[in-house]
């Protein structure tokens, strides 16, 4: 039988999956039989036998709304376009509200994902990166409540393990002009007055160009116990369609975000999450 609201919950998973490729700078492949978990689990998509729902929520705030024309200054809004300036509290969070349009009153999770993407702070790039968030869910009546440190492997930035983990470092000269696209340089400080404070020497093709340097890293992590607890404390709560225990806020905190001008002078801050639910 036709179901739309499968249709369309498997471009919503297959477009964010998408997205969070590009930003998260990975390169794996997805698809049938391609994708393995951490766990050695396939992932693929199976026509007709489950539905898919994606919860979704950026840490990123656009606070300067401040409009311009040409010529904008970093955080400036030019007409139809805002840019992010700010992180939300990494310690409040984001939450997403599950309601009942969003899934069917019969809905039992049977598999469920974390993915979390932010940049990093440039000064941080030869650290390990920050590899665990918090999920709290509260039940839409209040009486389920549940929260849970969700850990991944500990890595480097320029590293990955195919699915759970993949970080990149990426370093690239920046064109200053058509006649002589890039400028050399010895200093940081050749780079700070011609492009801005943000610009840095990057070595590209045996010479030193002012340039940028950026990283960024996607988390993708198992959740489905915690799926599991849900439906087994709503159920002692008294709630016997498994759909409706489902319903209420999810909240992840923790994620680190930065909107140094590595970043935001180029607008190119990256930051959020989302829960993928088979």
């Amino acid at each position: 039988m036709f179901s739309y609201f499968k249709v369309l919950s498997f471009f919503k998973v297959f477009l964010f999956v998408a997205f969070m490729l590009i930003s998260g700078g990975v390169s794996a492949q997805m698809g049938p039989e391609v994708s393995v978990d951490s766990n050695g689990k396939i992932l693929k998509w199976e026509e007709g036998s489950r539905d898919y729902f994606v919860m979704y929520k950026s840490v990123l705030l656009n606070l300067n709304q401040t409009k311009c024309l040409q010529d904008c200054q970093p955080g400036q809004d030019k007409a139809g376009n805002p840019q992010a300036d700010a992180c939300v509290d990494p310690n409040v969070g984001t939450t997403f509200t599950l309601m009942n349009n969003h899934i069917p009153s019969d809905a039992h999770i049977e598999a469920a994902y974390l993915v979390w993407t932010t940049a990093v702070e440039r000064d941080k790039f030869d650290a390990m990166v920050d590899n665990s968030v918090t999920l709290t869910f509260t039940g839409k009546d209040g009486n389920v409540t549940h929260s849970a440190e969700i850990t991944g492997p500990e890595h480097y930035l320029d590293e990955s393990d195919g699915f759970t983990y993949e970080g990149k470092r990426l370093e690239f000269p920046l064109m200053t002009g058509y006649a002589n696209p890039y400028k050399t340089c010895n200093v940081d400080t050749d780079c700070h007055e011609t492009i801005g404070t943000y610009s840095e020497c990057v070595p590209y093709e045996g010479k030193t160009y002012c340039g940028l340097r950026q990283g960024s890293y996607t988390y993708r992590i198992d959740v489905t116990d915690f799926f599991e607890t849900i439906h087994e404390l709503g159920r002692d709560a008294g709630i016997s369609v498994d759909g409706f225990q489902l319903l209420g806020n999810y909240n992840v905190s923790g994620i680190p975000c930065t909107n140094s001008s590595h970043y935001l002078d180029i607008s190119g801050m990256i930051g959020g999450w989302s829960i993928i639910m088979v």
